[in-house]
């Protein structure tokens, strides 16, 4: 029986959406417009609406399907099979275009594999992806993923870089850090520096991720009316719900930092909570499939 995320981790607020499946096949069509591939798709049968929190499968099997494409498999073929289990990331036409659906699977799939370097302190991985620029003693500037299109700095940044071109003299405070792709960073020289880029780059992680909570909406799932003699008490249930499946993805993700005690499967990218503390894989199965990983390595080595 499939887990819903719920069963898996604790959050301290149940979540929910209404995601529609695309899951009429004959009618699961891409097309071109105006230089554009766009998704189309609709529902069919009882099934087509369900709630993604149900499932803790659903981060994983977007990684599966990155990485297929990653290594090869046809574009639009994983696309139109992720459509057809799981829907479209948006829902529109406007965003439901095969280059966006790609471009937000790229920049998960690079903010997945940063997480999981931050988490198991593989430093050559996270010192890859930043640039580190020293301003005084003790002050630096930091830049995530500093050549990669995906990570814009904010917007108001953005704005005032090009306003300087006109009025070269407008300025602001601190002018060099848009605090999202670019950080001021303090280091402590009493503790270990790799751990103070470590947090910096989970402030990094947040900020990112923030710009998918920012539409979730705060509900109710259910009320309870409990009668005294004098008094009415009523009890609601709260419930954080999103509105797109890209949203829901990166909720979920947000989730996998509110406790301490899971772990990331490294072959499958399953969360889950270990029974000991030194269990790396959720399974012996994906254990075993990164055995033979490793004895396919070292003979073609």
């Amino acid at each position: 029986m499939q887990k819903g995320m719920h069963d898996t981790f604790v959050f301290p607020m149940d979540c929910q959406a209404h995601i529609m499946r695309w899951n009429d096949k004959e009618k699961l069509k891409i097309f071109e417009y105006e230089g554009k591939r766009i998704l189309s798709g609709i529902p069919s049968g009882s099934n087509s609406f369900y709630n993604p929190f149900e499932f803790d499968n659903l981060i994983p099997e977007f990684i599966q399907m990155i990485e297929k494409i990653l290594n090869g498999a046809n574009l639009e073929k994983n696309i139109k099979e992720w459509l057809l289990k799981w829907g479209p990331l948006y829902g529109d036409m406007e965003r439901d275009t095969v280059e966006i659906f790609w471009d937000e699977c790229a920049k998960f799939y690079k903010l997945w594999n940063f997480y999981k370097a931050i988490a198991n302190k593989e430093k050559g991985t996270v010192l890859k992806n930043i640039e580190i620029e020293k301003k005084t003693d003790t002050n630096y500037k930091i830049t995530f993923f500093p050549e990669d299109s995906l990570f814009q700095p904010a917007q108001w940044f953005t704005d005032l870089a090009e306003m300087k071109k006109s009025i070269p003299y407008i300025g602001m405070d601190r002018e060099e850090f848009d605090y999202k792709k670019i950080l001021p960073m303090k280091l402590d020289k009493e503790r270990d520096e790799f751990e103070q880029i470590q947090e910096h780059c989970m402030f990094f992680l947040f900020t990112q991720i923030e710009d998918f909570l920012k539409g979730a909406n705060l509900t109710w799932g259910s009320m309870s009316h409990e009668k005294k003699e004098n008094q009415s008490i009523f009890k609601i249930r709260p419930v954080l719900q999103t509105e797109y499946l890209i949203d829901t993805i990166y909720l979920q993700f947000y989730i996998l930092f509110s406790e301490n005690e899971k772990k990331i499967c490294p072959v499958c990218n399953t969360p889950f909570i270990p029974q000991r503390k030194d269990k790396k894989y959720c399974s012996n199965t994906c254990k075993l499939t990164a055995k033979s990983q490793r004895y396919r390595a070292r003979k073609t080595s």
